[in-house]
């Protein structure tokens, strides 16, 4: 969640400074961006394959459940997806 934060300060100091309508009166400039933005995504994409991070294997009870509350919160998962019953159902059986 911090990166979050930071990448929005960052968008918003950018922005702030004149950066942004530098590039929406520049169609060279975004062009730029998303390239480089684009070949970034890649980079970091091939390194994540390249050396992929072990997985969690130990979740309590606990943070199981406090998962699925958090879950429930989001509207978009409350019964009306194959997902949301399936969430349901799974933690109905506790």
């Amino acid at each position: 969640m911090g990166g979050l934060v930071l990448g929005y300060a960052g968008m918003t100091v950018i922005v702030a400074v004149g950066v942004g309508a530098l590039v929406a009166e520049n169609p060279k400039a975004l062009t730029a961006l998303t390239v480089l933005g684009g070949g970034y995504l890649m980079w970091h994409g091939a390194r994540t394959l390249a050396s992929p991070s072990a997985p969690v294997t130990t979740t309590t009870a606990a943070e199981g459940r406090l998962g699925g509350a958090s879950t429930r919160l989001n509207p978009d998962l409350r019964g009306n997806t194959v997902h949301g019953w399936a969430l349901h159902l799974c933690t109905q059986a506790e």
